[in-house]
């Protein structure tokens, strides 16, 4: 099975639910993610895979600040099925998501250094550190 790397924004109710049920996302459930798409790609000709990945993930927590006035934003990243991901006509890393997406298929968590700065360095969680980033979240 092909798997492609997809930027899941989260807000605390969806990582409550993934400690709670062990998914992001239902089968049958849609959510937009990011993902390096054919317009990443024509965009960044130069670059090199991972920092069209990066761009994807920024992507992704632009996308997960929106709304999230006074919280750190956080962004899973997911190797999901290809099949369950689909380029978003005319979006530049929008994709579909089709569910399931179970925490299986998370790889890692993207968190704000600082609370609700946008330009602030996302530090890196491995999925077992899903509490840790919890945790984070509830701090001011």
């Amino acid at each position: 099975m092909s798997l492609r790397r997809t930027y899941l924004p989260l807000d605390p109710e969806a990582l409550r639910l993934l400690q709670r049920e062990g998914t992001v996302l239902a089968e049958g459930a849609a959510a937009t993610g990011y993902a390096v798409t054919a317009a990443v790609v024509a965009e960044l000709a130069n670059a090199d895979e991972e920092e069209r990945e990066y761009d994807a993930l920024l992507e992704a927590a632009a996308q997960a600040g929106v709304g999230a006035t006074g919280r750190r934003r956080v962004v899973a990243a997911a190797d999901l099925p290809t099949a369950a991901v689909e380029d978003l006509p005319g979006g530049y890393a929008e994709v579909r998501v089709t569910g399931p997406v179970s925490g299986e298929r998370v790889v890692a968590f993207h968190v704000d250094e600082t609370v609700a700065h946008e330009d602030a360095d996302l530090l890196w969680y491995d999925v077992t550190e899903l509490g840790d980033v919890l945790r984070l979240l509830e701090q001011p």
